[in-house]
């Protein structure tokens, strides 16, 4: 029987990941397994960056991890953008001994992409290249962008997996502004879907760290406030900050390839698989930053800010409230028909409070979420699916089209609300 691993290596891994599943037997590797593996997607970074990332994991350990480093830029990257990714990859490539694979996934016209091997500067750490900006055939498509180099990676780790190469089941993903502590491997919860892990932004310089302290604090209000009013989408999505199952992502056909909020969106795709963790370990620390390397997210919004004068706003606590109204009404419509519950969920949806019939009915045009309270199964199936239906990303569209209706939250300093 063929394992979810190798159905997705074979139909929906990226072509690179496919190469490997065919030329395993002639690839002829010869490694001492690696513990861990981690992806980092880098774009238009120092030729050091990824030294001050795992600068806390180069102790010697009994088993090297794996770093997955997918060097990229887009293809509309400004020529200094370019230029600063392509230094970034000679100085990676030439920071590596003993190299052991070198492939080519788009003909033999084209420099080597991709090559594993020692890397000097943290001799804990396998590192394995790819290149994704020395040729113009090599660029991402802009609109698959960092989605698109995080599935590359997160591709080739699950190969390494299912090939034995690496140890531990689990993908982990971070970026190149972080510093990822000693502990971060530690936290592996078995049956799990995903993790997301502590973290906390910081800078030197102090509008920046206003910024990102101010900004941290709307991000974690959304989660908090989720989770109080019931939503099981309460945590918090970062690719800087997570790691998932390698099952569960082959499960969800690994990372959408999107040029933003891709974390988002496979999060959103895996906790309909199995629980979402967030462990109580050391946070990562995330050097805050001006960026554009993303249309929106935490770089964009640092730099978007609003004038002087004016303050950050996030939505009302309001919006929260009622959304734990209708989770309620999920319980209620979801339990077994006895007198005073099991109400028809047209009928419970008409009494709640004013605004939340008519934002549901926006969200559901084709009133498909009350079908399934009808169904005859038990109440959590029921209560699952409707969370299922009613995922992410509508909780975030409900959200926002409630918070039209009252004033924004105003946050002033870094206090989660």
């Amino acid at each position: 029987m063929v394992s979810n691993i190798a159905k997705y290596l074979q139909h929906y891994a990226e072509p690179t990941a496919k190469q490997l599943l065919v030329h395993t037997s002639a690839l002829n590797l010869r490694l001492a397994p690696y513990q861990n593996v981690v992806v980092v997607p880098c774009y238009s970074e120092s030729p050091r960056a990824l030294e001050q990332v795992f600068a806390n994991l180069s102790q010697p350990q009994p088993k090297p991890n794996l770093v997955v480093a997918v060097v990229n830029a887009p293809a509309d990257a400004t020529a200094d953008k370019l230029q600063r990714t392509r230094q970034h990859l000679t100085a990676l490539q030439s920071q590596l001994t003993n190299v052991q694979l070198i492939t080519d996934t788009l003909g033999s016209s084209l420099a080597q992409p991709i090559q594993l091997g020692c890397w000097q500067p943290c001799a804990n750490l396998g590192l394995l290249v790819v290149d994704r900006c020395s040729a113009e055939p090599l660029l991402l498509n802009p609109k698959q962008g960092v989605g698109l180099a995080r599935k590359l990676g997160a591709d080739l780790a699950l190969w390494f997996i299912h090939q034995g190469y690496v140890q531990q089941p689990w993908i982990y993903s971070t970026d190149a502004d972080a510093v990822l502590p000693p502990d971060y491997f530690n936290h592996q919860p078995k049956g799990a879907a995903a993790l997301t892990l502590p973290f906390v932004h910081q800078a030197s310089d102090p509008e920046l760290h206003r910024r990102s302290q101010v900004y941290e604090a709307h991000m974690r209000g959304y989660a908090s406030r989720l989770a109080v009013a019931g939503s099981p989408y309460g945590y918090l999505s970062l690719g800087s900050a997570l790691a998932c199952s390698a099952e569960h992502y082959a499960q969800v056909r690994g990372f959408p390839k999107r040029n933003a909020g891709e974390d988002f969106y496979l999060l959103n795709k895996l906790v309909k698989t199995g629980a979402v963790v967030s462990p109580s370990s050391t946070p990562i620390q995330l050097n805050a930053r001006y960026s554009d390397r993303v249309p929106f997210g935490t770089g964009p919004a640092l730099t978007n800010w609003p004038a002087d004068g004016q303050t950050f706003t996030t939505y009302p606590d309001q919006a929260f409230r009622l959304l734990a109204e209708l989770i309620d009404l999920f319980d209620r419509c979801s339990a077994p028909q006895e007198p005073g519950i099991g109400l028809p969920f047209a009928e419970g949806l008409a009494q709640l409070t004013s605004p939340i019939p008519a934002t549901v009915a926006a969200l559901d045009p084709k009133q498909e979420l009350g079908k399934l309270f009808v169904k005859n199964a038990p109440a959590k199936v029921k209560q699952k699916a409707a969370h299922d239906w009613f995922d992410a990303l509508k909780t975030l569209r409900f959200i926002r089209l409630i918070s039209k209706r009252f004033p924004p939250l105003a946050l002033h300093s870094a206090e989660v609300h």
